[in-house]
């Protein structure tokens, strides 16, 4: 996921002192072209506490490195962040305070096929609150217009979120080949259970291998470790589909129930989807 040619500047530095299983950073910095990290903080044998901040006000010069084409991208990243009682292994959200700016960035995450690209980001970390305000974002053919996400309460969090996207294709961000996902392991007291939320998605194109779904939108709610999705609307084959659905997760074994009607559907277009 990265490839640092010949030629190209880089420089770290670090003191620190350790204690037994305490570490202390009093000073880290570290270059790469024009890229510049700086942090301190302390590590001990559960908790990380510490401050970050990054500058990189030119990505282009540096899409390469990332084996990434070097017009893909002109913007800028910068980041800003203290963090406090990080836990490991995590049990609750850690309490943040910072910004985070990215204009025109891109984000290449490893397992996944394609990069994020065209990534236009605001975030604010207020400790006991946070605000991701999305203003653009595309992944292979997927393009998200706008989305917001705010959460509230570290203890038990209630999440925010709304989704506006042009075009989803959930292939456009799973390998193909690859593993098959997996439900991990919930423990009763993490944060999971814990959190409340309500998302709201909207796409005007919904692709799934040569089926493609219009003006989908659907509803999401999380609470006491149930997804529940009481409303899902879309124009599917000239037609009407609506469904509602819930997945249960407080048992040992998950519980998927879901139910849905459709109308005035083209059979000529369903028998092609079909491959008939």
């Amino acid at each position: 996921y990265m490839k640092k040619d010949a030629g190209v500047q880089s420089s770290a530095y670090i003191k620190f002192s350790a204690q037994g299983s305490n570490i202390t950073v009093d000073n880290l910095e570290y270059n790469l072209e024009n890229i510049d990290v700086r942090g301190r903080g302390t590590i001990t044998e559960h908790k990380i506490n510490a401050g970050i901040q990054a500058d990189a006000p030119d990505l282009a010069r540096v899409a390469n490195l990332f084996l990434l084409p070097e017009d893909m991208t002109a913007g800028s990243v910068a980041l800003d962040l203290s963090v406090k009682d990080l836990e490991f292994p995590v049990k609750k959200i850690p309490f943040m305070t910072g910004n985070l700016r990215v204009n025109n960035g891109f984000i290449r995450v490893p397992g996944l096929p394609n990069p994020f690209r065209d990534v236009n980001l605001v975030a604010d970390f207020g400790g006991e609150s946070a605000t991701v305000q999305l203003n653009g974002l595309t992944c292979g053919g997927s393009r998200l217009n706008k989305g917001t996400l705010t959460l509230n309460n570290l203890e038990k969090p209630s999440i925010s979120a709304n989704f506006d996207m042009a075009r989803f294709n959930p292939a456009d961000f799973f390998a193909a080949g690859g593993e098959k996902f997996k439900l991990p392991e919930l423990k009763r007291d993490g944060i999971f259970y814990r959190s409340s939320g309500e998302l709201a998605f909207r796409s005007n194109e919904f692709v799934v291998r040569n089926v493609t779904a219009r003006n989908v939108f659907a509803k999401v709610l999380l609470t006491n470790g149930m997804i529940k999705i009481p409303t899902v609307t879309m124009g599917l084959f000239e037609g009407e589909a609506a469904m509602n659905a819930a997945l249960d997760l407080t048992g040992v074994s998950p519980k998927l129930l879901l139910s849905g009607a459709m109308s005035r559907l083209q059979s000529d277009l369903v028998m092609e989807a079909l491959g008939s």
